[in-house]
């Protein structure tokens, strides 16, 4: 993994090379400082990946009223970055 970086957990439907471009423009978003990252990551996925994504960053280690249950076929990734946990869900 890269620095920094912990996957929580990767659906069946997410390659490991669609993990890495999430990973990378999550990282970049945080790095330009960027907001909202949860916007921002959203759209450069969309852009790197095609499709419709959903992202909800939070502070790692705060717990979450929302989990993402509604996922279909196992399209999501869930990963801290620095101080932030990722939830990448694609829509579709």
């Amino acid at each position: 993994t890269e620095q920094g970086v912990r996957i929580i957990r990767r659906g069946s439907g997410i390659t490991l090379n669609e993990q890495n471009k999430i990973v990378s423009t999550a990282q970049s978003i945080i790095q330009g400082g960027l907001t909202p990252i949860s916007n921002k990551t959203a759209q450069g996925v969309k852009k790197a990946l095609g499709g419709d994504w959903l992202v909800i960053v939070y502070p790692e280690g705060k717990p979450i009223d929302f989990n993402m249950t509604c996922v279909q076929g196992n399209d999501y990734l869930y990963f801290i970055l620095g101080e932030n946990a990722f939830q990448v869900c694609r829509l579709r």
